[in-house]
């Protein structure tokens, strides 16, 4: 969801705290002036922590806390993994979270955790010795035998965490304490101490699971009312209260979360299948797209229903849609991306797209993400059903409403091989200008992984502590890129500074450095793109600043985090920056 001006403190800040970051990480003061240092020519991961078992494709994993204003990372700050695979109490675990998370390097002095109990150093297979993370809990979250298929969303506290696991024929959303402030374990990791059931886990529905899957759609949680959304494979919107127990009559006679069941609810969206992740408005109404209608629907908070008046082919969207939201609360438009073009009638156009939507889905726009003449017929990626994740807007947009959506697209070369790259879409208010230039940065000599229809992960954009703007992005089969470790036909992940200059504004992408992520699990190759990339901190890592008192360095404690295969990975900001 994007918000511009003021709004992002109002409602909708106070409806998904992720936005309410974003707003605030822009405004706040940077630990100093001093630009952050780089280590881009000789990049070195900071720890990979096996995990036994992937997260689902394009899911992200959920991180307290976060330097907000009056607020320093500590090492008690931890990240949790929900991993596509059932959990097996004394077994695997499929909840995992880890702590002391600003270790790293190879010296005890190197991060700010480095030196805490429980942190030590582990020989990685390409022959680098690093401070690793700890184990804070393994914990089997099962219920009905399923896996973890979306991503987990944590409470504003960092005391709970709410996820959906979903077997083939059923699914159940749980809500599970996470004991803030504590390194449980204090080992490196979970096969030390194998899955155990959490202290306590509050299940919805109360007959204990839906009589539906759940594919793709995550929880949807609306902070400020203490309410969560998802959908189910059935076409079902469900609605839960009491999610984290937050309002004050829960606080004053808590209960259990529990599904809505009256005033319309839970919404049933006929012949829609699987459904997307619910994302909701300043107005209460939530947008969700139908892997098998192909139609895009808009709920109400009483449970009224309005459906697109253009369709998309089946299994086309699989990523919640982006809200753009201006300062007087008015949704404005609405982006999704997608496999097919979009038709009033039987679509037959196989080739992804951005999409931009009004709030009334009754208009659509339809970008292509192959520029220079690529076509549905002549390339593979637009025959295929490729699995299209979304993009990012810059910051100029996040400002002014005035800036970019960038996104993984391809180009149309001489040779007609059309590389995967970073494509721009210029956005002024309402009004797209595709940019069909140029591929602004190289991921890929293919257009889509070999053997498979998966071209990236979603992207991700951070402005860091001296008002420098960045995007990640991660590839299946990547190049040997300028700087950094990637290689060719491996996977990568690469970082990138966004620049302009002159008026009408002109967009470049600048390389700043890459990490070959054939390196991790001791060179095991997976042949995939990384998890959902999400970004914490945008401290200096040289200020000394950092801590509970303030007075330790901020070593290791600006930092990215992902999975990638069975591992997860953090690397700090300035190895790729």
């Amino acid at each position: 969801m994007v918000a511009t001006g003021d709004r992002a403190t109002g409602p909708v800040g106070q409806r998904e705290h992720r936005l309410l970051y974003a707003y605030l990480n822009r405004m706040q003061e940077s630990c100093t002036a001093t630009p952050v240092p780089t280590s881009a020519d000789s990049p070195q991961i900071d720890w990979d922590v096996p995990l036994g078992a992937q997260m689902a494709d394009g899911t992200y994993p959920a991180k307290y806390n976060f330097n907000l204003p009056g607020e320093t990372p500590t090492c008690t700050d931890f990240v949790v993994y929900g991993l596509n695979t059932p959990g097996v109490t004394g077994g695997q675990p499929n909840l995992v979270a880890e702590t002391n998370l600003y270790s790293g390097g190879t010296t005890s002095a190197s991060g700010l955790c480095n030196q805490n109990t429980g942190v030590s150093q582990k020989q990685y297979g390409y022959g680098a010795t690093v401070y690793a993370a700890t184990l804070k809990f393994a914990f089997n979250g099962s219920t009905i035998g399923g896996s973890i298929s979306n991503s987990v969303v944590m409470s504003e506290d960092g005391t709970k965490v709410a996820y959906v696991e979903s077997n083939r024929t059923a699914s159940a959303l749980h809500v599970v304490p996470t004991n803030p402030g504590s390194s449980d374990l204090g080992t490196l990791t979970w096969t030390s101490a194998a899955a155990v059931a959490p202290p306590e886990i509050s299940t919805v529905p109360s007959s204990g699971s839906w009589a539906a899957a759940d594919s793709y759609s995550s929880v949807w949680v609306d902070y400020a009312n203490d309410l969560a959304y998802v959908g189910t494979d059935d076409g079902s919107v469900h609605k839960i209260q009491n999610i984290f127990c937050t309002t004050a009559s829960c606080l004053a006679s808590p209960v259990a979360p529990s599904e809505i069941t009256t005033g319309g609810w839970p919404v049933a969206l006929t012949g829609a299948g699987p459904l997307t992740s619910p994302v909701e408005d300043a107005t209460g109404v939530i947008y969700v797209a139908g892997a098998k209608s192909g139609l895009l629907y808009a709920v109400s908070s009483t449970g009224a229903v309005t459906t697109s008046n253009q369709s998309f082919m089946p299994n086309s969207i699989v990523d919640g849609a982006t809200i753009d939201i201006d300062g007087t609360g008015t949704t404005q438009a609405i982006y999704w991306f997608s496999n097919s073009q979009s038709a009033v009638s039987k679509p037959t156009v196989r080739q992804p797209q951005m999409v931009q939507t009004n709030h009334e889905l009754t208009s659509i726009n339809n970008y292509p993400l192959l520029l220079n003449g690529a076509t549905t017929t002549s390339t593979p990626w637009g025959n295929a059903t490729a699995t299209v994740h979304m993009g990012t807007f810059d910051n100029a947009f996040y400002t002014n409403r005035n800036g970019n959506m960038w996104a993984c697209g391809g180009w149309n070369t001489p040779n007609h091989d059309y590389p995967l790259g970073v494509v721009r879409f210029g956005i002024s208010g309402t009004t797209v200008t595709p940019d069909v230039s140029k591929v602004y940065a190289q991921l890929s000599p293919q257009n889509i992984a070999p053997g498979s229809n998966t071209p990236c992960a979603p992207l991700s954009e951070v402005l860091d502590s001296v008002g420098t703007d960045h995007i990640f992005a991660s590839s299946y089969y990547g190049y040997a890129l300028s700087t950094g470790t990637c290689i060719d036909q491996a996977s990568c992940i690469a970082g990138f500074t966004i620049a302009s200059s002159g008026s009408p504004a002109t967009y470049s992408l600048t390389e700043t450095g890459s990490y070959g992520l054939n390196k991790v699990d001791n060179g095991a190759w997976y042949n995939n793109y990384t998890s959902g990339i999400i970004v914490d901190n945008t401290v200096n890592p040289t200020s000394s600043t950092c801590g509970p008192d303030g007075k330790q360095t901020c070593g290791q404690a600006a930092s990215i985090y992902f999975t990638y295969g069975n591992d997860a990975i953090k690397l700090t900001q300035a190895q790729l920056q």
